[in-house]
């Protein structure tokens, strides 16, 4: 008599006694599983199809996508405040003055700016975020300095045309220092 084993991967096993000389009676088989006999996970090739409930509240996102607001934030600051300063069709009064720039500097430029990095943090996209967050920074600044209440350029001197060369010498450093670090953000996007 010859005997066959099986052992499955998942711990099953099966004994077949063949016996030596052909007959017509069926093979005597001896199994081994048992209820204490622990069984492990088997995991077929073939996909598991999609369960039919809805995916749980947990996993999904549960803030719209806040890059179309900051996007619309930026272009409704930044250019009616470009046309000014390049005094199309009269605007800033021909000589670049941007005070009328000062409610969308404040709300479109910096609310919504800040307001939509804070979205995309909380969604967790950390570039995007520090991106707009920078920008909402820089049209504060850029509000700011045009109030009156802040009073920048007195803080120069008395001298109003020394203050003022000092002011925009100063200024300037900022423009340059956002002008470097725009380009970066504008390479690391890709």
């Amino acid at each position: 008599m010859s005997e066959l084993h099986f052992c499955s991967p998942d711990g099953l096993s099966l004994k077949l006694s063949l016996p030596s000389e052909s007959t017509d009676l069926a093979p005597e088989y001896r199994s081994t599983v048992s209820p204490q006999t622990p069984r492990k996970p088997t995991y077929s090739q073939t996909p598991t199809p999609l369960p039919s409930t809805p995916v749980s509240p947990a996993s999904s996102p549960r803030f719209g996508n806040p890059t179309p607001v900051g996007l619309c934030g930026f272009l409704l600051a930044n250019t009616p405040a470009t046309i000014m300063l390049l005094g199309w069709g009269g605007a800033g009064g021909n000589n670049g003055n941007q005070s009328a720039a000062i409610g969308a500097y404040f709300y479109l430029g910096c609310l919504l700016e800040i307001i939509c990095g804070i979205g995309e943090w909380i969604n967790g996209e950390t570039f995007n975020a520090t991106v707009f967050l920078v920008l909402g920074g820089y049209f504060g600044a850029s509000a700011a300095v045009m109030v009156p209440f802040y009073n920048a350029v007195g803080g120069y001197g008395t001298d109003v045309d020394a203050a003022e060369a000092a002011y925009y010498a100063s200024y300037a450093t900022f423009l340059i220092f956002m002008a470097v670090v725009l380009p970066f953000f504008t390479i690391a996007s890709r």
